[in-house]
């Protein structure tokens, strides 16, 4: 999913099955932020075509890109896409993130896991 959310990647190099995975995972786990998603993918409304331009994507971190599109988005897509896009990158990061990353509000630190 996070190869998905990110702006220079946007799920491009994933085949077409990982792709349904992590639409399924994120239709059963996050509904509300699927249109989200779906537009970010399409690069349509509310998002705008010159942010997803390769001089945008390669000088803006994943995470500001995301922070500056969250004015038009569902308040839960931008800290979504945060947690994605930190995630450690270790078999126990990716066990941690997938059973239980989704369910720790923004307000906890990580000294407090």
């Amino acid at each position: 999913m996070a190869n998905l959310t990110n702006p220079r990647y946007r799920g491009q190099s994933l085949t077409d099955a990982e792709c349904k995975i992590a639409v399924e995972l994120a239709t059963t786990q996050h509904d509300p932020i699927v249109s989200d998603s779906i537009n970010f993918r399409a690069q349509a409304s509310p998002f705008i075509k010159y942010t997803f331009g390769d001089s945008v994507v390669k000088a803006v971190q994943p995470i500001d890109w995301w922070v500056s599109q969250g004015n038009c988005l569902y308040p839960d897509t931008v800290s979504l896409a945060k947690q994605l896009l930190t995630v450690t990158r270790s078999s126990v990061g990716v066990e941690f993130s997938h059973f239980s990353y989704w369910f720790i509000p923004d307000y906890v630190t990580a000294s407090e896991l």
